[in-house]
């Protein structure tokens, strides 16, 4: 049985979740939110981290340019407000990269 939906990103096997995306560069310096690649509404986010972007911390000391302050900014773009985030993994600081979020306990 292969549940591959190719290209689109989709379910692969039971507990797997494939995702493909075009990743294009990205400067840190940009105020604004962040580019998400992949959305699955309420449950998680996977983001585009650019480099030179603190991925959480006081917004004061950050200049508000933490990832998720920016992934915020995004999702209310969208009409999404959400206040819970989980680090699925973890880039430095000067790495980009792809980084998934959970945005659910659950």
């Amino acid at each position: 049985m292969n549940n591959t939906n190719a290209g689109t990103g989709g379910a692969v096997g039971r507990n797997t979740l494939r995702v493909e995306a075009k990743i294009t560069r990205n400067s840190g310096n940009e105020e604004s939110g962040i580019p998400i690649v992949y959305l699955h509404e309420g449950h998680i986010c996977i983001v585009n981290k650019p480099h030179d972007v603190f991925i959480e911390g006081d917004s004061d000391l950050t200049g508000g340019t933490n990832v998720i302050e920016r992934t915020k900014k995004e999702l209310a773009k969208r009409g999404q407000n959400h206040t819970y985030f989980h680090f699925m993994n973890r880039l430095d600081f000067a790495t980009s990269g792809i980084m998934a979020l959970g945005l659910s306990r659950e």
